[in-house]
């Protein structure tokens, strides 16, 4: 298991209200991880940006992660599964 955080953006013209991912939250949602099947993971967070334009997802997923820590480091809550 995994936990992983990722930033969607909203498209141009629009903006995602702030509390948009509110129910969600504890639910399940559909993870896309490049050069895998697509799974389930379990929504934890969702932090909509002051600007509207762009939300933070904080999920947990059962899916492989490695780490590579370039110039400025890295890190990933959870373990390689």
């Amino acid at each position: 298991m995994a936990r992983f955080t990722f930033v969607e953006h909203a498209e141009p013209d629009e903006r995602f209200a702030t509390n948009a991912f509110d129910e969600s939250i504890g639910k399940d949602i559909a993870v896309d991880v490049v050069d895998e099947p697509t799974t389930v993971g379990t929504l934890i967070a969702a932090e909509v940006a002051a600007d509207r334009r762009s939300v933070a997802l904080t999920v947990d997923a059962d899916v492989a992660v490695e780490v590579i820590a370039g110039p400025t480091g890295a890190s990933v809550d959870g373990e390689k599964s």
